[in-house]
């Protein structure tokens, strides 16, 4: 019998992750047990989805926007990270049993740790150094969340700016970070900067209102950041793979963590709790990278 894993949301059809875990399954020889779809579930058609995950026995499911919080209330357990983001992006389900986690929040730390490297604990209290680490949240959503967990699991300290004071500064309090007006992003001077905002993201529509949306902006979210060797810019998006926010970067000397690290590393965390088998994380790294 084959277990079906997919993804939900609203829309999918640009995702990437049912080409990176079929790869894996093939990969790992699991290609007649396991496949991997994409279903488009508008925020109405949520609650009969859900029900069709538990009639339907399907193993494994990736959920993306706009579901990621409203799932929660359908599910009958969380786990304590997805509790504490409020944020669900992966469901088990375990003979009708549905149990909800995040891996968003491991898709930024993974990536973000090996950028790092042996330098990872001048950030912290007990090991002496001339520059600590710090770091920047640009956005205050959802991804905010996971960048701000990550960073929190890495202690790393932060701060949090986005248009809207309140909620960046709910984020902060909720993970222990500060706060920075939006009008004074570009002169922070952390050496970390994560952009979890959509400006800068890749539009395929061609009408009028696309061309106005800030989010398909041909800018990047810092536009005066002037930026050093020794920066790391992470960016969430992966569409396209090098925004301008990366492009500015990476012109600037700053080592780089394109968007698609998060997708993969966030994957390689659902292919283990959809399969219970370690994750083939070349072969989905190369799926990801194929553009």
């Amino acid at each position: 019998m084959t277990s079906i894993c997919l993804i939900i949301g609203d829309p999918v059809s640009h995702s990437l992750s049912p080409r990176m875990h079929n790869a894996a399954y093939r990969a790992v020889g699991l290609e007649s047990a396991f496949v991997y779809g994409a279903a488009r579930v508008t925020t109405a058609q949520l609650p009969d989805a859900i029900a069709a995950i538990r009639t339907l026995g399907i193993r494994g499911v990736s959920v993306t926007m706009p579901h990621k919080e409203a799932v929660i209330t359908h599910l009958d357990s969380i786990d304590p990270s997805a509790e504490e983001l409020g944020a669900v992006n992966t469901i088990v389900n375990e003979r009708g049993v549905l149990t909800g986690y995040n891996t968003d929040w491991y898709g930024i730390a993974k990536p973000l740790a090996q950028a790092i490297g042996a330098d990872f604990w001048r950030g912290c209290a007990d090991a002496p150094s001339t520059e600590p680490l710090n770091a920047l949240i640009l956005g205050a959503g959802g991804a905010a969340r996971a960048a701000a967990f990550a960073l929190r699991s890495l202690n790393i300290p932060f701060s949090v700016t986005a248009r809207t004071d309140d909620r960046a500064r709910d984020v902060a309090i909720r993970f222990g970070g500060s706060t920075l007006s939006w009008d004074a992003r570009d002169t922070a001077s952390a050496n970390i900067v994560i952009n979890t905002t959509p400006i800068g993201m890749q539009s395929k529509e061609t009408t009028p209102e696309a061309a106005q949306d800030e989010r398909y902006s041909p800018q990047s979210p810092l536009p005066h950041r002037q930026w050093h060797p020794r920066n790391i810019a992470f960016e969430t998006i992966y569409a396209p793979p090098e925004t301008p926010f990366i492009v500015a970067a990476r012109a600037g000397g700053a080592s780089v963590i394109l968007g698609g690290q998060m997708l993969l590393w966030q994957g390689v965390r659902q292919f283990e709790l959809f399969t219970e088998r370690e994750a083939p994380i070349e072969s989905m790294r190369g799926s990801v990278e194929k553009r």
